[in-house]
């Protein structure tokens, strides 16, 4: 069990990572978009001891915290979300099913014990191999490839873009902005199979996919 969550206010995330600490204490991990600095990443093990006192204007935080889903049950940082390959960076919540016939069947390099870390390699793979101009094509082309539940903040580093998608996993976004595993004021369900993209401050559908979960609960 884990959750994601992220809000353009420094005090919304602050209580949506105390909301959504329940999912799980193992680790967590923060990706925040600072206008100076680019896209920050930040991993530790346990409870985040980060506090946000003030609101940055400009920025958007999003975090992830961890129980753990694999063998893996010593905390390292490399299996810690956000995963990143190259341009793209993830969180997840939820339990691929077929992430290791996805690293047979594209030649993954960077093999991992948690599942999480095949999504932002196959994003990149397809960047590299597609003519798409449009990253939102081959997001989709990524998410129908996977099998199993997810809830995903997916991070184009490059572009400073955010985007979410469901399959399965619990995922909630408000009028404000935020989004969260654990239901939210003035919050609403994620439609599955959906993409929404951030943008001028409020999360937007953008694209639609083919879902392959073996079950849907919300």
């Amino acid at each position: 069990m884990c959750g994601i969550f992220g809000s353009r206010n420094a005090v919304r995330f602050q209580k949506l990572l105390e909301l959504n600490s329940e999912r799980g204490e193992f680790a967590t991990g923060l990706m925040i978009h600072d206008p100076n600095a680019g896209i920050i990443v930040k991993k530790q093990p346990g409870k985040s001891k980060i506090h946000f006192n003030r609101q940055y204007p400009g920025i958007y935080f999003t975090g992830h915290v961890q129980a753990p889903t694999s063998s893996q049950r010593s905390w390292q940082l490399e299996t810690t979300h956000p995963f990143v390959c190259i341009s793209w960076a993830v969180m997840h919540n939820g339990v691929l099913t077929n992430h290791e016939e996805l690293i047979a069947k594209y030649g993954l390099w960077n093999v991992n014990p948690v599942d999480t870390s095949v999504i932002p390699q196959l994003i990149q793979v397809f960047m590299e191999e597609s003519l798409e101009v449009n990253p939102v094509g081959v997001i989709k082309k990524v998410l129908e490839e996977l099998e199993g539940t997810f809830s995903l903040c997916i991070c184009d580093i490059d572009t400073k873009e955010f985007y979410l998608a469901r399959q399965g996993s619990l995922l909630h976004t408000n009028s404000k902005g935020d989004f969260s595993t654990v239901p939210i004021s003035d919050g609403k369900v994620v439609e599955e199979g959906t993409i929404l993209q951030y943008s001028n401050k409020k999360w937007v559908e953008v694209e639609k996919f083919k879902t392959n979960s073996p079950f849907l609960f919300l």
